[in-house]
């Protein structure tokens, strides 16, 4: 059994937002953080894309489902600012995340988790990581048979 993965955590109701064809400044991706953080919705698993053949990037974030009508108002404005930008907003969705300081120091901790998830058919909407954790965002049908994969394998309880 593998012991790099010391803790699960889960967080339920989580809503994926994805802004397309963003221009790459940060100029354009500060206002986005801002808005939210001056109405009090807080932003989770950022991340942002290669910059594309057109000069644009794709930048997905999530936030609790409670702040989902704050959120679309928020994306709503923010789009009319910017022309030819595009929005997707998904909610339904589960945040699990699979922490150990031994991932520092252990080759093939990435490989476990996909290999954990392909076997049992989840597939994965965002993933962040750190040197220590990863986080992933899934269907929240998913959510029970991830959890207790995850837990079989890593021998470690949420």
């Amino acid at each position: 059994m593998s012991k790099e993965i010391t803790a699960i955590w889960v967080t339920d109701d989580v809503v994926l937002i994805t802004i397309k064809h963003l221009p790459r400044k940060m100029g354009a991706v500060a206002p986005i953080f801002e808005s939210f953080a001056s109405h009090g919705i807080n932003v989770d698993l950022i991340s942002q894309t290669p910059l594309s053949s057109d000069e644009s990037v794709d930048l997905s974030f999530s936030v609790a489902e409670k702040d989902l009508n704050a959120a679309l108002e928020l994306v709503a404005a923010f789009r009319r600012m910017q022309q030819g930008v595009k929005v997707d907003v998904n909610p339904g969705n589960t945040k699990i995340t699979l922490y150990g300081e031994p991932m520092r120091d252990t080759p093939g901790c990435a490989a476990r988790i996909f290999r954990v998830l392909a076997d049992i058919g989840t597939e994965v909407k965002l993933i962040t990581t750190s040197e220590v954790e990863v986080s992933i965002l899934i269907d929240s049908q998913d959510e029970d048979k991830t959890i207790a994969k995850f837990t079989e394998v890593f021998s470690c309880g949420v």
